[in-house]
């Protein structure tokens, strides 16, 4: 039998649960609340971005297919982008034309949009960075279908907190830096603050998710910064099992066991840097986390494996960037 293509129906989420975490949760389990976050819950979100595969009444396949549709400044560069944020077909099912024919639809959907570019992973409120390393086989069929991969691999780091100390050095910065500089939970009356130095600064996602996340009612003490001379200079936000937001850092956290935790993003101010500001932040951050109870903790969608390396932190999972012009 032939498997029919359809709109994605929300009604459908718990079967597309299921299905993935049939194919994909050894390594990426996934849980409703998360995928409700990055559907239904995601601003951008439209029903008519994700297509089912159905046989016999069945889902055997599901694609999500992400664009820009805001208005703000800070993100307008992500205009005519489009994003193929999850793809999975049942083992039964694979090899039969049925990947094909749900990535066809979904590149003519995003092109519909507006979209001139496909990126595999990486949108907003995504599920991955990239195509996960761990499956060598959906590289190669994207591959097939046009898709062209640079060298770069970003990653997802672990440790346990158990055992860790801020370094000697590092609290020796921490107490050269005491008259001038601050480190600690954003206060409610900074949020606006934060805001607009994320905007200055970074732009982009990290100030599109910082605002979602306070404007779902996320506490600002899970966002840290780092204050100079009264002013922000640097920030950093943690997760932890209470968090009101499941942040990309602890997305798979039933691999983590139940004391968990995470961090990112984490950024300082071009002005402020070289000076082991971003070190300083990082470490006091962890000590906060662990402050929580948190042990095995999780910085995710990174490249800088010596930085993060310094304290312990070792590869956990990976990701190639893969992307197509139309």
């Amino acid at each position: 039998m032939s498997a029919q293509i359809m709109p994605y129906r929300c009604s459908q989420a718990s079967e597309v649960v299921r299905l993935w975490n049939r194919v994909l949760g050894q390594g990426f389990p996934l849980r409703r609340r998360l995928f409700h976050q990055q559907t239904s819950g995601d601003p951008n979100f439209r029903a008519s971005d994700a297509f089912v595969a159905l046989e016999a009444g069945a889902i055997v396949g599901f694609i999500l297919a992400k664009v820009w549709r805001g208005t703000e400044g800070p993100c307008e560069h992500y205009r005519g982008t489009g994003w193929i944020t999850a793809l999975v077909v049942d083992p039964g099912h694979q090899r039969m034309g049925i990947g094909t024919r749900l990535l066809a639809q979904a590149e003519g959907h995003l092109k519909a949009q507006g979209a001139a570019l496909s990126v595999l992973g990486g949108s907003f409120h995504h599920f991955f960075p990239g195509v996960p390393t761990s499956l060598p086989g959906a590289r190669a069929f994207f591959q097939a279908h046009g898709y062209a991969f640079d060298e770069s691999v970003s990653y997802d780091l672990l440790r346990d907190l158990g055992d860790y100390e801020t370094p000697a050095p590092v609290e020796g910065l921490l107490s050269k830096f005491r008259n001038g500089v601050e480190v600690g939970p954003c206060r409610e009356c900074e949020a606006q603050g934060l805001l607009e130095f994320i905007a200055r600064e970074f732009s982009g996602r990290w100030w599109w998710e910082t605002r979602r996340f306070l404007e779902l009612g996320g506490d600002s003490g899970e966002l840290v910064l780092l204050r100079e001379a009264g002013g922000i200079s640097g920030f950093c936000h943690v997760f932890t099992p209470r968090s009101q937001v499941i942040g990309p850092c602890i997305y798979w956290a039933p691999l983590l066991g139940r004391r968990y935790g995470g961090l990112g993003p984490i950024g300082i101010a071009e002005g402020s840097r070289k000076r082991g500001l971003g070190m300083a932040l990082l470490c006091w951050s962890l000590e906060y986390l662990k402050s929580q109870g948190a042990r095995r903790t999780v910085i995710d969608w990174t490249t800088l494996l010596g930085f993060y390396g310094k304290l312990g932190f070792v590869p956990w999972k990976s990701y190639w960037h893969g992307e197509k012009a139309f």
